[in-house]
């Protein structure tokens, strides 16, 4: 069921931002919600 969760809100938040779709989503759980975060793709350069 949390699966699918995240694939609907995935689905959702790529509409919302097909014209700046990331490289990279990462998502988290925050207490019961399902939180999306955009990761820049150059995001392991400034890590280093």
């Amino acid at each position: 069921a949390i699966q699918r969760y995240i694939e609907d809100e995935l689905s959702e938040f790529m509409i919302r931002n097909k014209d700046t779709v990331p490289e990279r989503i990462e998502f988290t759980m925050n207490g019961d919600e399902v939180v999306l975060i955009a990761a820049p793709k150059d995001v392991d350069l400034i890590a280093n």
